[in-house]
């Protein structure tokens, strides 16, 4: 599997398109404290406004494959519910800033699941299959592209095209890297696989944005 890494069709600073589409960062979810973007291919950091009113630093990738993957690992790291399980309800409860009611009801219909629907990832053999289902509708959801009819539906479905094989591989299996990483971290030993595609980070190691923000406010 080869990832895709470009030339793409949107600006990463181009705000009149939907930053979970530009910034190839599916879920629009927010940088960590301890930069686990940096392994998935962040490249750089947008400040958007998040719907509580406060500015949420957010992390852009470099292929749909590192966004998918970030993904992955942020369900594991914040909404797990037991060790290989989530579910709808405690993805929003980790993610949502405001209309979770709204938002989860409208991803748990997309995705053909019950909010407190167990999804297991280690003993159902289509447990990926239905969190990609939900990492999908929620990435339409991000970018108002749940119809033809609406605003990001064009751009959505550009970057993210699912007529695509090339396209849904990317984003499976990165959402998969993903959840494994989360994994390795928590202890558990599990064989990378070949489709799962590794970042080699800059010589020099980037910083987090909340390391930069506590160094400037430092005047470092």
């Amino acid at each position: 599997m080869k990832i895709y890494t470009g030339p793409w069709a949107y600006d990463l600073h181009d705000k009149s398109v939907p930053a979970s589409v530009r910034l190839r960062n599916i879920g629009a979810i927010g940088a960590s404290r301890d930069n686990h973007e940096a392994r998935f291919g962040a490249i750089d950091i947008a400040t958007l406004p998040a719907s509580d009113g406060s500015q949420l630093p957010t992390p852009a990738f470099n292929s749909v494959y590192g966004g998918a993957a970030y993904y992955g690992h942020y369900v594991i790291r914040r909404a797990e519910v037991k060790p290989g399980q989530t579910n709808i309800a405690s993805i929003m409860k980790a993610y949502s800033t405001g209309n979770s009611d709204t938002y989860g009801n409208t991803v748990a219909r997309d995705a053909g699941l019950g909010m407190y629907e167990m999804i297991d990832l280690w003993a159902d053999p289509s447990g990926y299959l239905r969190l990609y289902q939900v990492m999908v509708a929620m990435g339409k959801w991000e970018a108002g592209a749940r119809s033809s009819a609406a605003p990001g539906y064009e751009a959505f479905n550009i970057v993210y095209d699912l007529s695509d094989q090339a396209v849904i591989d990317e984003l499976f299996w990165g959402m998969i890297h993903g959840l494994r990483e989360a994994w390795r971290d928590e202890g558990y030993s599990i064989e990378v696989t070949p489709e799962e595609m590794t970042y080699q980070p800059p010589e020099k190691p980037q910083r987090s944005f909340w390391s930069r923000l506590f160094n400037a406010q430092k005047g470092k």
